[in-house]
């Protein structure tokens, strides 16, 4: 990452530390998605044990290429693109920008895209649904919170 980067880090790190998730990560979205998503799937650092403690571990390699066929950069690069055109097709759609917004993830799976989605909401805003009891399973681990769809009912107040 490019060095100013590292300041951000290193202010989010502190902030996580200090216990406030919502602040840590209004720090981090100072950074390009791009960005973002490298420090998501590098969780947890060592470098950073507040951004450690606050963020979501990344699943394992194994479960990665399972789940998606592909980890790493590669999974990154095919991700962060959909994730600029939902942004865009949000507001085109519905006039609003996705940032701040409530957003569900039916078929979450292991948690990846909400992983990402922390940059456009807090986790608080976000919820994610899976029916294979695995998914939560994962999520739940990595410290995303999930639910079964076969065993939870959604409410959407929103």
């Amino acid at each position: 990452m490019m060095h100013h980067t590292s300041h951000i880090l290193e202010s989010a790190d502190r902030i996580a530390a200090q216990g406030s998730t919502a602040d840590c990560l209004r720090e981090l979205r100072r950074l390009s998605l791009d960005e973002f998503a490298l420090v998501m799937y590098g969780m947890p650092d060592q470098r950073y044990p507040g951004l450690s403690a606050a963020l979501p571990a990344m699943a394992s390699v194994d479960v990665q290429r399972q789940w998606t066929g592909a980890d790493g950069i590669e999974l990154l690069k095919q991700r962060v693109p959909f994730l600029e055109k939902l942004r865009r097709h949000f507001l085109e759609i519905t006039g609003r920008r996705l940032e701040g917004a409530q957003i569900l993830d039916y078929g979450c799976g292991y948690g990846l895209m909400l992983r990402l989605m922390y940059y456009f909401s807090d986790p608080a805003r976000l919820v994610g649904c899976d029916p294979w009891e695995r998914s939560i399973r994962l999520c739940e681990e990595a410290g995303i919170g999930c639910r079964n769809s076969h065993n939870s009912r959604v409410r959407a107040s929103w």
